[in-house]
């Protein structure tokens, strides 16, 4: 009774198997595999409708940084040339708010519709 295995079945494909490990989920290696990129590809799907406008939003403004580190853009310039304030994260600094992507922030120039780019240092 004592060398008895206890059968397993495989969660992607319902396969039953004896583990080679007591610890042992899946049947194979390939079946593990498979199972966690479906899982990661099921959840990048979940986020894509907030990642993909915030991915895009970091790229263009870290392209416009890039050109020229100290000019400042209009809201409408910004929104027209791709940037959708609607996914950035904010934070507080100096009292100020910052409208963040990745490393890149937009500052708002107080009493204006320009934004300035500033890269953040990450801590």
């Amino acid at each position: 009774m004592k060398n008895e295995k206890k059968h397993k079945i495989d969660p992607l494909t319902g396969e039953e198997f004896i583990p080679a490990r007591s610890n042992q989920i899946f049947a194979n290696k390939e079946n593990r595999k498979k199972y966690n990129n479906k899982k990661a590809a099921e959840f990048r799907k979940e986020r894509a409708f907030f990642d993909g406008p915030y991915h895009k939003s970091h790229r263009l403004i870290k392209s416009l940084h890039t050109v020229d580190p100290n000019k400042v853009y209009q809201k409408q310039f910004l929104k027209g040339y791709g940037v959708d304030f609607d996914v950035s994260r904010q934070v507080i600094r100096k009292n100020r708010v910052i409208l963040v992507f990745y490393d890149y922030g937009l500052s708002n120039l107080p009493n204006s519709p320009y934004y300035r780019i500033i890269k953040l240092k990450l801590t």
